[in-house]
């Protein structure tokens, strides 16, 4: 694997552990339901392997992400790399816009 293979796989495995973290999903909750081994997925998270074509078809409708955004770090309607906020961004962004809202 040469270098910049290997930086994809981290930035690719980075963006898979944050969004199973943002769902709170255990390394074994993942890997059962994208229906690999919870030590792939492990390798996958460390940037250690790349996946398979039927593993990115399964792990991005696992994580409810688009698979622009697991493999390119893209959101939906976006041009350039990582222009949107993270998952936990987009958390605190929702919880701060409904603080102020008093139940009526």
């Amino acid at each position: 694997m040469n270098d910049a293979q290997a930086k994809t796989n981290r930035q690719i495995g980075a963006r898979i552990r944050q969004q199973r973290e943002f769902l709170d999903y255990t390394r074994e909750q993942l890997s059962e339901m994208a229906d690999i081994s919870t030590q792939f997925l492990a390798d996958i998270e460390l940037g250690r392997k790349s996946m398979t074509a039927t593993t990115i078809i399964h792990l991005p409708k696992s994580l409810s992400v688009s698979t622009d955004y697991l493999l390119l770090g893209k959101r939906k309607g976006s041009d350039t790399e990582n222009n949107a906020p993270s998952p936990i961004d987009l958390k605190e962004q929702i919880l701060l816009s409904i603080e102020p809202l008093t139940p009526t």
